[in-house]
């Protein structure tokens, strides 16, 4: 069965990892399925496949979905309908459907990030009512989608992600954390709290920072690494990184010296296996992949109350919830597991055991049994 995933982003967070890892992982494993990553031309996405050996089609850096681009990939779904009449499109985010016309394949659409917008213009309900199934990682995102979505919440299933449980927990018990944490000039008997994101003003960086100017004083051993940069053609999430650095360069040293920025680091699986707790300060966040592998890895999670964080962050049990937006719930959150080992040994444990199901090998193989499912 040939599976097209589509994934037409510039960028390589999260999301484009994740779905170069399922595409890798079907390509090595599944002899039943043949993946096909539908990226853009020189893309990281592109390059990472390539890398990997997964097959790939592409288009142009500034392709635009409409009549050209369509009458241009007419040719190429034909061919892989010739070699299979059971392929299956496989979009992994909500501008994906706008690439692909209805062909005639079983189409999915799977959510990575939190959306509000609702849009009802005759194109868009057009082009979502022809898709077979969304797909989506916790309840509240569901319930938001079928809120938002011309989709019969009949076709909107969960499918939690699928992680590397062996190699997170190999790595949990043979990391030099010392060793991690001396790149960034932080002491091993440093406290560290680590949040991986982009740099937008949706994600909640800058309350991060200003929780975390605030305790700081109080904590003086305590530090702050916040791995990600702005996303890539996106002036305004550039306004709002240079004005994060800049405020962070008017900070007194002594604060300014345990905040790091580092910008885009590929690998944080060791950094986040060499933090203390993982912080998720974002306005919406459908269900982050560096959380859940700080979960896997056994670090509590100070995170917001929003999306399907929730869904493993249990105040005072795995970790602590904020209001989105709230410095104030942020400070709370950092006073808390700050100074308190024995409490984040507690909830550390308490949730890498809340996370046990989310074992790659079962969840790939359960997506392969979506895929074959054309009811």
């Amino acid at each position: 069965m040939i599976i097209v995933h589509s994934c037409s982003s510039n960028s390589y967070s999260g999301l484009e990892q994740y779905v170069v890892e399922l595409a890798d992982y079907q390509n090595r494993n599944q002899k039943k399925l043949k993946p096909i990553l539908f990226c853009r031309e020189g893309s990281l996405i592109h390059q990472n496949a390539t890398e990997k050996g997964i097959p790939v089609w592409t288009i142009g850096k500034r392709d635009r979905p409409g009549p050209n681009l369509w009458l241009k990939m007419r040719s190429k779904w034909r061919e892989i309908l010739k070699q299979d009449s059971n392929a299956v499109l496989h979009m992994h985010a909500g501008g994906e459907p706008w690439f692909h016309l209805p062909w005639r394949v079983k189409k999915i659409l799977q959510y990575h990030i939190w959306i509000t917008h609702k849009k009802k213009d005759p194109i868009h309900w057009f082009l979502f009512s022809k898709i077979s199934e969304v797909w989506t990682s916790s309840i509240s995102s569901k319930k938001n989608l079928a809120e938002i979505l011309p989709v019969d919440e009949k076709k909107i299933r969960i499918v939690p992600y699928g992680r590397d449980m062996i190699k997170l927990k190999n790595l949990k018990s043979s990391v030099n954390a010392a060793s991690i944490r001396e790149k960034f000039g932080i002491k091993a008997t440093d406290e560290l709290a680590v949040c991986v994101t982009r740099f937008e003003m949706i994600k909640g960086v800058e309350e991060l920072l200003s929780s975390f100017v605030e305790v700081a004083p109080h904590f003086k051993n305590a530090h702050l690494l916040i791995v990600g940069d702005a996303s890539k053609d996106n002036p305004g999430a550039q306004i709002y990184t240079d004005r994060l650095r800049q405020k962070w360069k008017s900070l007194p040293s002594e604060i300014q010296n345990r905040i790091h920025m580092p910008g885009y680091l590929s690998g944080v699986d060791e950094i986040l296996a060499s933090s203390d707790f993982y912080v998720l300060p974002s306005y919406e966040e459908c269900f982050s992949l560096a959380m859940l592998d700080s979960a896997i890895l056994g670090k509590p999670i100070l995170g917001t109350d929003s999306g399907g964080t929730p869904s493993i962050v249990i105040p005072g049990e795995t970790g602590f919830l904020a209001k989105p937006r709230s410095i104030q719930d942020l400070e709370t959150g950092f006073n808390k597991l700050f100074g308190n080992e024995s409490l984040r040994k507690k909830m550390g444990m308490a949730i890498a055991k809340l996370v046990e199901n989310y074992d790659q090998e079962k969840i790939f193989h359960e997506i392969e049994k979506n895929y074959e499912n054309r009811k």
